[in-house]
């Protein structure tokens, strides 16, 4: 079992299959009540998943996620490259290239929140952020099951009960209106956060806060999903 749990995708297959059939039970025996909590308990495992995807390459203090050169090696070092990888690692300027990793840290790190949003709209917007970057993954990438698993827990999230089960009463063209600025604030927390974790210095932008000391993610509890 132990070569099993050493990939991530593994272990999420696991974690997945027990939710599938968790959210079965809580279905069959708490009909539409069940399902809303299933709905919850996925969107939760998504978070996490990106959440923590994201977080631990800071964690790690590894120096090419913090200077943001890690794609520079990442597709040639990674499992079963495809044929695409070859053009990206040699054909993408290295500017670009880091820009890449710091937009994979604000998706995985940032975008993950909009997937727990109380309105449908924004965690549409979180999934269809969610989905690009494992399309991204999987043409540059041969990850077996994970991307397939991943768009799929999204789809979970786009298409569950919207708003938390409370119905909007907001109607017409004030309807529409509550729905951009609710998408305004989603982008804009999106920038903030982009703000907080890098500073952007001419050519060599880099991660300029380390979250492993950063105190207020501890207080929003994230050493309870870290494990620790």
């Amino acid at each position: 079992s132990s070569p099993f749990y050493n990939f991530q995708w593994d272990n999420l297959l696991v974690e997945v299959g027990a939710l599938a059939s968790f959210i079965g039970v809580l279905g069959k025996v708490g009909g539409e009540m069940g399902l809303l909590a299933g709905t919850h308990l996925t969107r939760m495992s998504l978070f996490k998943l990106m959440f923590m995807s994201g977080l631990v390459k800071i964690q790690s203090n590894c120096p090419t996620w913090l200077n943001l050169t890690a794609l520079e090696y990442h597709y040639a070092t990674q499992p079963l490259p495809t044929p695409l990888s070859w053009h990206a690692l040699n054909l993408i300027n290295p500017f670009l290239q880091r820009l890449s990793v710091a937009a994979t840290l604000v998706i995985e790190i940032g975008a993950a929140f909009l997937l727990l949003a109380p309105t449908k709209d924004v965690r549409e917007l979180g999934c269809k952020i969610q989905i690009f970057l494992q399309i991204l993954i999987a043409f540059t990438g041969s990850y077996t099951f994970f991307n397939l698993l991943t768009v799929a827990m999204c789809f979970g999230v786009w298409e569950g009960e919207s708003d938390f089960g409370f119905k909007s009463t907001v109607k017409g063209e004030w309807g529409k209106a509550l729905r951009k600025v609710q998408l305004f604030l989603g982008y804009s927390f999106m920038a903030w956060l982009s703000g907080e974790l890098f500073s952007v210095g001419g050519m060599e932008p880099g991660v300029k806060v380390n979250l492993e000391e950063t105190s207020w993610f501890k207080r929003a509890g994230i050493d309870l999903l870290w494990g620790a």
